[in-house]
């Protein structure tokens, strides 16, 4: 039986279908014994190489192999990203905040970490400026963690 999460992963590959041809090279992780943790998707666009966790509600998991994962990577200068859905909505939200998901893996969660945000469908040149600019979702989430800004970026 697909997931929830599953799902996700097909939109994300027909999503990115309309970009072939472009310099963008896209690699799914297709099993959790290639590497404890790792995220669903590595990339690479222009010499800027990131990775993207996928989370789907309404019960997702995080692991805390992905927790560590993330740490690790966000230590060594990183940027990894967690795209999340949720009803026909989607979240960007930063690796850096993976721990407050694991602990509290909830819909308010989400959304309230969320730096980045579409309703119904993802324009994927949108998906792409979040990929290729991750620092940007960690400047978002310290200026709202700081109280200093605004909490979600909404990309349509």
């Amino acid at each position: 039986m697909a997931s929830r999460e599953d799902d996700l992963r097909a939109y994300l590959k027909g999503l990115f279908k309309e970009v072939e041809g472009s310099p963008l090279s896209i690699s799914w992780v297709e099993s959790p014994s290639t590497s404890p943790g790792i995220p669903d998707l590595s990339y690479c666009h222009k010499g800027i190489e990131g990775w993207l966790e996928l989370k789907a509600g309404p019960k997702p998991e995080i692991r805390v192999t992905q927790e560590r994962w993330f740490e690790e990577r966000i230590e060594a200068g990183g940027h990894p990203l967690i795209l999340a859905q949720w009803g026909q909505d989607y979240m960007v939200i930063p690796g850096s905040r993976i721990s407050a998901l694991r602990r509290r893996p909830v819909e308010e969660t989400f959304r309230e970490l969320a730096t980045t945000s579409w309703h119904r469908r993802i324009p994927v040149y949108s998906l792409l400026k979040v990929m290729i600019l991750p620092e940007q979702e960690y400047e978002d989430s310290r200026r709202n963690y700081e109280g200093t800004g605004v909490s979600v970026r909404a990309v349509r």
